[in-house]
C-alpha cells in the first residue's frame, strides 16, 4: 500500500478529526495527548504539536517528541507514530523511543512496518540517534514481527508494573 507519511499540515484537518472518532487502540490516543483540544481547535492543536517537538511548553513527565502521521492515496489518515527525541526514566524502562498505531481496518497491510521504518529514518536523520528503544506488550506478537522486521535486537522483558499491568518485550534497533 503507498502512503503519504508526514506531520500534521492545515490540510489534514478533515482527515485527522475524522480519525480521533474512531478508537483505535483502548488506551492509545490517536490526537497524542490533547484530543480534546484538536477536536476544538485544530489549528491550536498543530501548534501543540510544534512545541511538543521543540519541548516547549511539555508536561514535565514528557520528553520533546515528534508526531508524523500515515494517510492512505485518499487521503484517509491511517497510523500515528509518536517519536520521543530522548529517554526519561519511564521510556527508558516501558515505553522506548518509538510508539505507533495503526486503524485496525488498515492492519496485516504493512502499515505500521513502514510508519516504523519512516520514524527510524527521522531519528537517524533529524535526532541524530544512534540506536533507539522499541518495546511491547509480551504477548503483542504483531507489534514484535514489525520491529523485528526493522531490525529490532530483543533484549529482555520487563516485568509488569504499577505503572504497566503487563510484561513489556524491549528491543534495540542501530541505526
Amino acid at each position: 500500500m503507498d502512503l503519504v507519511i508526514k506531520e500534521l499540515g492545515i490540510e489534514d484537518k478533515n482527515s485527522f478529526l475524522e480519525a480521533i472518532q474512531q478508537v483505535w487502540e483502548p488506551d492509545f490516543i490517536t490526537a497524542f495527548y490533547f484530543k480534546d483540544l484538536a477536536k476544538s481547535n485544530y489549528e491550536n492543536y498543530l501548534e501543540i504539536l510544534k512545541h511538543a517537538k521543540s519541548g516547549i511548553n511539555i508536561p514535565k513527565e514528557h520528553v520533546p517528541s515528534t508526531n508524523l502521521f500515515a494517510f492512505n492515496p485518499s487521503t484517509k489518515m491511517i497510523g500515528r507514530v509518536s517519536i520521543r527525541h530522548e529517554l526519561n526514566d519511564f521510556l527508558q524502562e516501558i515505553g522506548g523511543h518509538i510508539g505507533y498505531v495503526v486503524d485496525p481496518n488498515y492492519r496485516n497491510q504493512g502499515v505500521a512496518t513502514k510508519l516504523l521504518k519512516a520514524a527510524l529514518d527521522y531519528s537517524k536523520k533529524n535526532l541524530g540517534l544512534k540506536k533507539v528503544l522499541l518495546t511491547c506488550d509480551e504477548d503483542n506478537l504483531a507489534s514484535e514481527k514489525v520491529i523485528v522486521n526493522n531490525g529490532g535486537i530483543f533484549e529482555n522483558l520487563r516485568e509488569a508494573c504499577a505503572i504497566s499491568p503487563t510484561r513489556k518485550k524491549r528491543f534495540w534497533i542501530n541505526l
